[in-house]
């Protein structure tokens, strides 16, 4: 195991070997909020993924805030919700029915987004999302997914 960073201890680096074999410790590592770095020594691009405690994670990601826009359009005598974070957009009769309809669209669009998420990852416009949709993901229910996208 090495520190990458060159001098703060905290970072922690390992083979898959390494992760492997100590698994259990590195996990205890990381639940005190050190990033565990795993790296495929023989892999010729070198990528690397963490293990990082999930409420630490989570926190960072509070930056990522949802900010809906809600209003009625007089032309077409619609109740709109556009959702710009994850380029989301619902119409209805109803303010009810439009807020039902944008946190089906983002629940959705979350799951499409998991399940395709190498081709999401690699387009432009697309990429910048994924902190959203992992926001999303943690939610529990529909009720959370409200608060999420409106607030409390």
């Amino acid at each position: 195991m090495e520190n990458i960073t060159g001098g703060l201890p905290m970072t922690t680096a390992v083979t898959i070997a390494e992760f492997r074999k100590d698994l259990r410790r590195l996990i205890d590592s990381a639940l005190t909020g050190r990033e565990i770095i795993c790296m495929d020594a023989k892999s010729r691009d070198r990528q690397t993924c963490s293990l990082i405690k999930t409420n630490l994670l989570l926190e960072m990601l509070q930056a990522y805030i949802f900010k809906p826009k809600v209003f009625y359009d007089q032309e077409t005598k619609t109740h709109n919700i556009h959702l710009d974070e994850l380029k989301l957009y619902a119409y209805a009769d109803t303010l009810e029915e439009a807020t039902e309809q944008i946190i089906d669209l983002a629940i959705d669009y979350a799951r499409d987004y998991i399940n395709r998420l190498e081709l999401f990852l690699n387009v432009p416009d697309r990429k910048s999302h994924y902190p959203y949709v992992i926001r999303l993901t943690h939610c529990q229910n529909t009720n959370e997914v409200k608060k999420l996208i409106f607030g409390s």
